[in-house]
């Protein structure tokens, strides 16, 4: 089976599903991520545990600790055979739906046009080798091989 991969979006589009008993707005923001096999996969991974993968993270910092829009605030990427999708998700009350989301842009934009700070990335790093499956580690497969070269303080 042959699966094309998807082409990134490189305009902004909005859909908004109105619900008139919704007392909070559920959002996502996402585009095309990176494939399963990308070199620089493990990279990302880090860079992204950084900017949305904990608790601590600039987006859930920005969202939730600063702003008080949301409980949370986080992002992922999902590779796959083909480029995965990125996703940026969150939820807040109504009244602040425009912000919210305005600012999880602006993190974005902030984290694409300044590099992680060098504890940023050590932190990040930290965090993933505390949650790395064990199975890995012990079967000395490539893959866990590739990440120990990465993740090495």
């Amino acid at each position: 089976m042959n699966i094309t991969a998807p082409v990134a979006v490189k305009r902004k589009r909005l859909l908004l599903v109105d619900k008139t008993d919704a007392t909070q707005t559920y959002f996502a923001i996402g585009n095309v991520g990176v494939s399963a096999t990308d070199p620089d996969r493990v990279a990302i991974r880090v860079v992204n545990t950084a900017f949305g993968g904990t608790f601590a993270s600039l987006l859930n910092t920005a969202l939730r600790i600063d702003s008080g829009y949301t409980y949370g605030a986080s992002s992922y990427f999902q590779p796959q055979k083909v480029a995965g999708p990125f996703t940026i998700a969150s939820f807040t009350k109504n009244e602040t739906t425009v912000p919210a989301i305005d600012l999880a842009l602006k993190v974005l934009d902030d984290c694409t046009k300044t590099a992680s700070t060098p504890a940023q990335l050590d932190t990040a790093k930290k965090y993933i080798k505390g949650n790395f499956r064990p199975g890995l580690r012990l079967r000395g497969s490539s893959q866990a091989n590739r990440h120990k070269r990465v993740l090495r303080p």
